[in-house]
């Protein structure tokens, strides 16, 4: 409009200001009118009356000069009239200034566009508004409706529908109105699918009319996860087949971390699951960027080996990306942690280029050979080397202590560190180990790794898992080979211990790889209490300990969410989808299983085993005394996965399951009460069905480093000095206490009741391991005992996949320091 901003401010005040100041020109509105005043000589003024609106008066402009006053004056009526004529909201100082600053700062827009810039659809009624509703301004070529959309206008838009605008109509970038609001405003998209719907077989072409990126409306929604949008374009027939730039709106959904619309697509398109993107060749699964990505399209049938024009899975992208929650999702379902795109690099390659430490270790333990060439004759270790990247070093320690040979000299020249045996120590916890070639057995892990890979059980993968077919579990053999072998019985025990029951997992796919059978075949015996429960039952029930590896790590995200303790529900339902809802203890019968569990409803408590099979004069649930207490199901009415939810009700972490809590209370490393509950049965039973134990193998959740504790004396205090003390004493007592049952650790909340409780518990390392080792001593039997220290202790419902595939690196590492003991053991097992 010509003037500067500042002389436009719109102020409000009484109109008996105005009454003995000369008035040049009126335009009178009806019951308004607009006057231009002459208020001194120097100085001239607009000002709005309304009686019937507003008491006061509003003043609109201030000039020096007369001629360039009047015409503004006749400008300023001329649009602003349309306004204040059909609104009462003009009235108002606020909405003056809006509209006057709108008329000023955009002098190409119709009345219309201020009208919607200003969210005043009343107006649209009048004559000099309302016929302007379909025109654009001239430097966007944007349409009133474009505006209302863009800024969310609901009202706005919804009186526009009643003047017929344009919808199909694209402004200077190529966007329709609908592909604004699809940006952030569903209920615009809603109340203009709806007008779209009356002109028939012109809604398909408004709603995948693409603009000058040749994005849909569609492919907005999902940049922008509007799930709720996504929903209603595909219902009005929006085509998600459809790609902008080579990318589908499923990829887009991807990228930009939108599950939500990612899901809503498939239920449309299921068989955008496969969609590929021109440039790289990459389907969904390539383009995910978070775990809960990953997992939704795994689940909804996702090719996890789907390679793209570079030869490249998933997991290779993942890797290369660093997003480690994807690796180890990927990993969990059984992506092949050996795929070679099309130069022969792994993904363990990819991530020690990119120098991640972690995603290097969490390949490792899902079975990564670390001596795996590209078709350039380098190994992993030799690309770290040669790119050098900050934490090379890093990377280079965690491929070395586990086996990463030197270069081949005669295949690549290679003459840098890496052509050189790798030689270094270091310490976990407070055990030191050393990485060197002139160690016994030291050597043979590189070829051993060869033989394993060859063989098909140093592999990321789902595993046997026949858990709902218990006869197919049980197969046709009713004694392991150690029994087949020496008539005697091998028996496997694992220790409770929550999450690090992955250490548990790792120690039994060490036993699967040296002895190269699964662990089903291997014992006739299986015993556990807590996690180490748990996993007695999915073995016996025909899971390889692979498979046992991806439960875990999926598993730990559904049950640990919130705060301690954590609800019951999403653990229960993973047993059940698991074990099978109806799956009783007795639907596999070898080899013979013993859970533990704490009968809590008397006192003192009492140790139970949920077995799949009977025991004769078992009165576990007989009365004592003058009381009767519930005896607990029969194997042949125990369902599986009730047992397991019974061995892991861990007080503080998990409500009590019935009558039971965590067997690891009383036995939270099992082994001398299996070796009893055994030698008790063959003691009852007669003839060949007592055979005597000819080995224990005793596997742990791993040793924590030991921690000072300042004070642990309890006792009256006689002054604030002493109170302090007093209550470091009591926590530290609290801890020494709970530590003794390490399936409630750390609870510095628990109640005493609880903490008594948990007192008579039994460690799962120390003195209860010599005392298990010394029996077996005794009495002639060969045991074996295998736990890994960690660096620190982890805690029991710790979900960080860095902390875990550290504890489990550093498994690996104990198992290849420890590859003597394992092969002898792997000896007697299979020969």
């Amino acid at each position: 409009m010509g003037s500067t901003f500042s002389s436009f401010r719109v102020e409000e005040t009484v109109s008996t200001h105005y009454n003995h100041v000369t008035v040049l020109e009126k335009k009178v509105d009806g019951s308004a009118s607009l006057r231009l005043y002459h208020v001194t000589s120097n100085r001239f003024e607009a000002v709005l009356f309304n009686p019937k609106h507003s008491p006061n008066c509003f003043c609109l402009f201030r000039i020096t000069e007369e001629v360039e006053a009047r015409k503004k004056f006749k400008v300023l009526h001329k649009k602003l009239s349309p306004f204040y004529q059909s609104s009462s909201k003009c009235y108002n100082s606020t909405v003056l200034q809006e509209l006057i600053s709108c008329l000023e700062q955009h002098p190409d827009w119709s009345l219309a566009h201020v009208a919607s810039h200003v969210g005043l659809p009343e107006c649209l009624k009048h004559k000099a508004i309302g016929d302007s509703i379909d025109s654009s301004c001239s430097d966007k070529k944007r349409t009133p409706l474009h505006l209302a959309s863009r800024s969310g206008k609901l009202e706005f838009v919804q009186s526009l529908m009643d003047f017929d605008p344009k919808l199909l109509v694209k402004d200077k970038l190529g966007n329709t109105p609908l592909h604004y609001a699809a940006q952030k405003y569903p209920e615009v998209v809603n109340s203009l699918l709806k007008k779209g719907h009356e002109l028939g077989n012109q809604l398909s072409e408004v709603v995948n009319a693409t603009n000058s990126k040749h994005e849909s409306a569609l492919d907005v929604a999902c940049h922008y996860s509007q799930n709720d949008s996504v929903q209603m374009l595909l219902e009005a027939g929006a085509d998600p087949r459809k790609s902008h730039e080579g990318v589908h709106a499923i990829h887009t959904a991807m990228k930009v971390r939108s599950e939500a619309c990612a899901a809503t697509l498939l239920e449309f398109h299921p068989e955008q699951i496969h969609a590929r993107d021109t440039k790289y060749g990459g389907t969904p699964l390539h383009w995910a960027k978070t775990k809960e990505g990953v997992e939704l399209l795994v689940n909804r049938g996702a090719d996890i080996e789907a390679q793209n024009n570079d030869g490249e899975t998933p997991l290779h992208i993942m890797a290369r990306r660093r997003r480690l929650g994807c690796v180890v999702m990927l990993l969990s379902v059984g992506a092949n942690v050996n795929a070679q795109s099309s130069d022969g690099s792994t993904p363990l390659h990819y991530a020690g280029v990119v120098d991640e430490l972690d995603i290097v270790r969490a390949l490792i333990v899902f079975g990564a050979d670390v001596n795996l060439t590209n078709k350039r004759h380098e190994t992993a270790r030799h690309k770290v080397t040669v790119v050098r990247q900050p934490r090379w070093r890093d990377v280079v320690r965690a491929l070395g202590f586990v086996g990463a040979a030197p270069c081949d000299k005669s295949q690549n020249g290679c003459t840098l560190e890496c052509s050189k045996p790798f030689q270094e120590q270091m310490v976990i916890g407070e055990t030191g180990v050393r990485a060197d070639p002139k160690l016994p057995g030291y050597q043979d892990v590189i070829s051993i790794t060869a033989g394993l890979v060859s063989a098909g059980l140093f592999q990321s993968s789902p595993g046997l898992d026949t858990v709902d077919s218990g006869q197919a579990a049980q197969g046709s053999h009713n004694e392991s080979i150690f029994k087949s072998l020496h008539g005697k019985e091998s028996v496997l025990t694992l220790d409770g211990g929550g999450i690090r029951g992955l250490i548990l997992i790792q120690l039994l796919l060490a036993l699967e790889e040296f002895t190269k059978q699964p662990i089903v075949k291997l014992f006739d015996w299986i015993g556990g209490t807590s996690t180490g429960g748990i996993l007695a039952l999915a073995v016996a029930h025909g899971k390889s300990a692979r498979c046992c590896q991806g439960l875990y790590f999926r598993m730990k995200d559904l049950v640990f969410r919130g705060q301690r303790p954590y609800d019951s529900e999403p653990l229960e339902k993973f047993l059940r989808q698991e074990f099978g809802e109806d799956v009783k203890m007795t639907s596999v019968l070898y080899p013979r299983v013993l859970v533990t569990g704490v009968l809590a409803d008397r006192r003192p408590a009492s140790l139970h085993f949920f077995r799949n099979f009977d025991v004769p004069d078992d009165h576990c649930g007989d009365s004592r005394g003058k009381l009767n207490f519930k005896p607990p199901p029969k194997p042949s009415e125990q369902l599986v996965w009730r047992a397991a939810r019974g061995t892991g009700a861990a007080p503080s972490f998990f409500r009590a399951m019935g009558q039971f809590l965590d067997g690891g209370l009383i036995a939270n490393n099992p082994t001398l009460d299996v070796m009893t509950d055994i030698h008790k049965y063959n003691t009852s039973v007669r003839g060949e069905q007592a055979v005597p134990m000819g080995l224990i193998v005793s596997l742990g959740t791993g040793i924590p480093p030991p921690a000072h504790v300042p004070s642990f004396d309890v006792f009256k205090p006689e002054s604030v000095l002493d109170a302090t003390n007093v209550l470091m004493g009591a926590r530290a007592l609290g801890e020494l206490l709970i530590d003794q049952g390490e399936d409630c650790q750390r609870n510095y909340s628990a109640t005493i009741h609880i903490n008594f409780v948990v007192a008579s518990a039994t460690a799962t390392h120390g003195p209860v391991v010599e005392r298990a080792r010394a029996w077996c001593q005794m009495v002639g039997l060969p045991y074996y005992r295998f736990s890994s220290p960690m660096s620190y202790d982890v805690g029991l419902d710790e979900t960080d996949d860095r902390v875990l595939v550290q504890m489990l690196w550093e498994t690996r590492v104990y198992v290849l320091q420890h590859f003597n003991e394992f092969r002898e053991l792997a000896n007697k097992l299979t020969s």
